[in-house]
C-alpha cells in the first residue's frame, strides 16, 4: 500500500528537490510526469543531472502567462531532451497552478503533490509543503491511483487543445517571449518587497533561519546595456561656422 510522508521544507531539513531525486533513483524508471506552475532556470538546474537519464521518458506541463516561467527555465528543460508542453489559461486571473512530481518505476512509484514549484526557492530554499507518497505498484489500489494521476494530466492536450500545446524547439519559445506569455530572466527586475513599509528603520523583522541549506542563485545573465558617455566641463564646446557663400535657392 501507499506509504504517505510529510515533507515541511524550511522548518524541518527534508528538501523536495532531496525526495524528486531519491525517487529518480528508483530502479528501471519508465515515467516521469511533471505538472508545474512555474519553472525558471534555476529550479532546472537544480533537476537536470538527476533527470538527464530519463529525459526522453519525462513529460513536462509548465504554465505560462504568468510573469515567472521563463524562457531560460524552459529552454534548458528542451535542451535535456523532455517532451515539453506549455499551458495558456488565455486570462491572467486564471493560473495554471499545480505542482506534481511523479515517478514511475517498474516496481513502484513516487510522487510528490504540494506547494513546490520547479524554481530554486520551491525545491529548496523556500518554506514549501507537500504530500509525498511512495507506492508499491504490485498493490492494484497503489497501481490504479498512479495511473489515474498520469490520465489526467495526458488527457491535458486533447481536452484543451486550444491552451496546451506542445513545445519543441527554442524558436517557439522565443516567440512565447515576445508575445508577454514568458519571462526573459535576463531583462527581469530584481526581486523587491510587495509592500514598503513608510519608515524602513521600523522594519525590524530579522530573516528567518530555516533548516535547509540555502542553495546560491548561479550568476545570472545579464543583456549588455550602452551608456551615451556623459560630457565633462573640460569637454569644448562644438564650434559651429556658418558658410558665407551661401545663395537663396527658394523663399
Amino acid at each position: 500500500m501507499a506509504d504517505p510522508d510529510f515533507i515541511f521544507q524550511g522548518p524541518t531539513a527534508h528538501t523536495h528537490i532531496e525526495r524528486f531525486r531519491r525517487y529518480l533513483s528508483l530502479p528501471d524508471v519508465e515515467e516521469v510526469i511533471l505538472s508545474i506552475a512555474f519553472v525558471n532556470e534555476e529550479g532546472v538546474r537544480l533537476v537536470e543531472e538527476a533527470l538527464r537519464p530519463f529525459a526522453d521518458k519525462t513529460v513536462v506541463f509548465s504554465g505560462i502567462r504568468n510573469e515567472i516561467t521563463s524562457i531560460q527555465g524552459l529552454a534548458r528543460l528542451l535542451n535535456l531532451g523532455v517532451t515539453l508542453y506549455v499551458v495558456d489559461t488565455g486570462a491572467r486571473s486564471i493560473v495554471f497552478h499545480p505542482k506534481i512530481y511523479l515517478v514511475k518505476a517498474q516496481a513502484e512509484a513516487g510522487m510528490l503533490a504540494g506547494s513546490a514549484n520547479l524554481t530554486l526557492g520551491g525545491l529548496n530554499n523556500n518554506v514549501e509543503a507537500s504530500l509525498a507518497l511512495e507506492m508499491d505498484l504490485s498493490n492494484q489500489k497503489d497501481k490504479d491511483f498512479v495511473e489515474m494521476v498520469k490520465s489526467q494530466l495526458m488527457v491535458l492536450p486533447e481536452s484543451y487543445p486550444d491552451n496546451v500545446h506542445q513545445v519543441s524547439n527554442e524558436v517557439e519559445l522565443e516567440s512565447l517571449r515576445d508575445d508577454g506569455l514568458l519571462l526573459d530572466e535576463a531583462e527581469a527586475l530584481p526581486p523587491r518587497p510587495v509592500t514598503q513599509k513608510a519608515d524602513p528603520d521600523r522594519d525590524v523583522v530579522p530573516r528567518i533561519r530555516l533548516a535547509p541549506t540555502v542553495a546560491q542563485r548561479a550568476v545570472r545573465r545579464t543583456r549588455a546595456r550602452v551608456v551615451p558617455a556623459q560630457p565633462t566641463e573640460q569637454a569644448p564646446k562644438p564650434v559651429t561656422t556658418i558658410p558665407t557663400n551661401l545663395e537663396l535657392l527658394w523663399e
